[in-house]
């Protein structure tokens, strides 16, 4: 059913919004944009310096608090008793703190922003054999690199042009992918509704009213494309499952996928997966991540990776073809998971064009779950499977871990009765 949806975006760091409530919004206007991505914080002790006490300090700085300053520009100035006494700042950057405690000035040096694609580093860009290219190569598969660190002993050398990771190098294939670490400074309003509030100067929530669904498990951040489903079979997608009209979609399979096709994937530009399962050790040497520790936008792929059901079965069919029936619409997906305190599931939201249909149900993060429901159980030890609910305690039971909690017994499928919190138990599909 139609639902009402919300997304809360959030600067991360001192920036500004650009749009106000009652603005009509589409899900790649820029809602936010950082004055800059904050790196480390360089100390500057301006008290002893100038020789004063540091509760004066305020009184002799020549810059004010968010400020840029230049690496060798003054920053603070002393001239009493016929001497006069300059602190030159030791970086550039901004100025995020002034200590009248302490006497201490930090500065806020940002950081490097890289391009949001990866960047390509092949043999014949420099006219070099696979084996002599190979050789050439100074760092070694997943190591960060800082910008200006030496890549390739090639004449000229080459330098990396961003901080990032070198996400894969191929032998056979001879090239070298470096995965930028900071990206766009500006903030996508990721979904097609209406500014609602403005709770601070660095959030703004959005509104809008489509359809909604919660996968258990997510890698890769925020994509939007176009939905397409491509096999409603139980079965791994294989690289010739795809060709190339899926560039810049959203694609829907029941079953999982195979490494092979992971790979053509990137090349084809596809933005997103919703997938019943896939195999972790797939994931694994696709990523070269832990899929069971690393999730959601902390693993470093291409597109966005969503599991309906994590590792466990495929997709029911009726969730497959519920999702498949919004075919052609954009999807707005977000990988984002989190399994401890305060859980965050993967989402995927498609919102109408209209304002505000005639009917639609409150969106809610914890589905209204009751008996005869089909649930996904999202804790070990029976992580991934499915089971009907046949009944919901109505007091709070004391659980494993010491809380209390709202207790469900459910039947596995394999007929097996068993009783776990109600809040270790998601909607199948979320829907």
């Amino acid at each position: 059913m139609k639902q009402r949806l919300e997304v809360t975006r959030r600067l991360i760091a001192q920036g500004q919004l650009l749009v106000k409530p009652g603005q009509k919004v589409s899900y790649n206007t820029i809602v936010g944009r950082l004055d800059y991505i904050p790196g480390q914080m360089v100390r500057c002790n301006v008290a002893d310096k100038l020789g004063i006490a540091p509760k004066y300090i305020q009184q002799k700085m020549l810059k004010e608090l968010n400020d840029w300053v230049d690496e060798g520009e003054l920053l603070a100035k002393n001239d009493e008793f016929f001497t006069e006494t300059t602190v030159d700042s030791p970086t550039s950057g901004y100025v995020a703190l002034v200590s009248r405690f302490l006497g201490n000035v930090f500065i806020r040096v940002p950081l490097p922003v890289g391009p949001k694609e990866p960047i390509w580093f092949r043999a014949e860009d420099y006219n070099m054999s696979k084996l002599a290219f190979t050789a050439a190569i100074t760092v070694k598969q997943g190591t960060v690199v800082d910008k200006g660190r030496l890549l390739l002993t090639t004449k000229p050398p080459v330098l990396s042009p961003v901080v990032g990771r070198i996400r894969e190098i191929s032998v056979t294939g001879g090239y070298m992918i470096l995965a930028p670490m900071y990206q766009a400074t500006e903030l996508p309003a990721h979904l097609d509704g209406t500014v609602v509030d403005v709770p601070d100067t660095s959030t703004l929530i959005i509104r809008g009213y489509g359809y909604n669904y919660q996968g258990v498990l997510g890698y890769g951040g925020e994509q939007v494309g176009y939905l397409k489903p491509i096999s409603d079979q139980n079965r791994d997608i294989e690289a010739d499952d795809l060709s190339e009209d899926v560039s810049g979609c959203i694609l829907l399979a029941r079953g999982g996928i195979s490494l092979e096709a992971l790979k053509k994937a990137e090349t084809l530009g596809v933005k997103g997966f919703i997938l019943g399962t896939m195999h972790p050790s797939v994931l694994r040497e696709y990523s070269h991540e832990d899929p069971l520790t690393v999730m959601g936008q902390r693993m470093d792929i291409p597109f966005t990776l969503i599991l309906m059901q994590g590792f466990g079965s495929s997709m029911p069919e009726s969730l497959y073809e519920t999702i498949a029936a919004h075919a052609g619409m954009r999807a707005a997906i977000d990988g984002s998971t989190q399994l401890r305190a305060g859980v965050q599931r993967p989402q995927i939201l498609i919102a109408l064009s209209e304002s505000e249909p005639e009917e639609y149900a409150e969106s809610q993060i914890h589905q209204n779950i009751q008996p005869g429901d089909m649930v996904i159980l999202i804790r070990e030890p029976h992580f991934g499977a499915s089971a009907e609910v046949l009944s919901i305690g109505s007091k709070l039971e004391k659980t494993e871990a010491g809380t209390m909690a709202a207790v469900a017994n459910l039947r596995l499928e394999s007929g097996q009765e068993i009783q776990i919190p109600l809040q270790n138990c998601q909607k199948s599909g979320g829907w």
